[in-house]
């Protein structure tokens, strides 16, 4: 008799944990899927940015170069890198608008505007870099366009790596 009762109480009992699991089962499928997404989105933003970083070292080559690329054709490379880096950061902005604040998706969006902001600052460098005529100003302008180039290489990395091991 003591077992039948057991095994009265251990129906609803299991019945109840495979109810729930059916419940929570479809909920952490549509989180697997929005993290896909994420991820997705997140590494087409740091494809974009690396492309920023490698156009903005091809006119640093072509600044630097002999013979140096002319003034207007740097000015038009340059205009057309802002716009493709305002892009980018229009596009993360509006991607940021729509997580909640205390999320993985936002952490993983503000590190790649911080990454965003230093491709940016390495442009602004070289930038200075042509209209500086003193050699020393040059070589502590192109120190700087290095150091935001690797601060920006180094971000993209640790985003990916985050963003692996979800």
């Amino acid at each position: 008799m003591n077992h039948y009762v057991k095994i009265k109480l251990f129906i609803p009992l299991l019945l109840s944990i495979s109810t729930l699991c059916l419940a929570i089962s479809p909920l952490s499928a549509s989180g697997n899927v929005a993290m896909i997404e994420h991820k997705e989105i997140l590494t087409q933003y740091i494809e974009d940015i690396r492309k920023l970083q490698d156009h903005i070292i091809t006119l640093l080559e072509d600044v630097t170069g002999v013979p140096p690329v002319s003034n207007t054709d740097f000015t038009s490379e340059l205009s057309l890198i802002y716009n493709e880096m305002e892009d980018v950061e229009k596009r993360i902005l509006n991607y940021i608008s729509s997580v909640p604040k205390l999320s993985y998706q936002r952490r993983d969006l503000l590190l790649s505007l911080v990454a965003l902001n230093s491709v940016e600052n390495s442009l602004y460098q070289l930038s200075q870099f042509i209209k500086e005529t003193s050699g020393v100003e040059k070589a502590l302008l192109l120190e700087d366009f290095y150091f935001l180039r690797t601060s920006a290489s180094d971000t993209l990395y640790r985003l990916e790596r985050i963003i692996e091991r979800e």
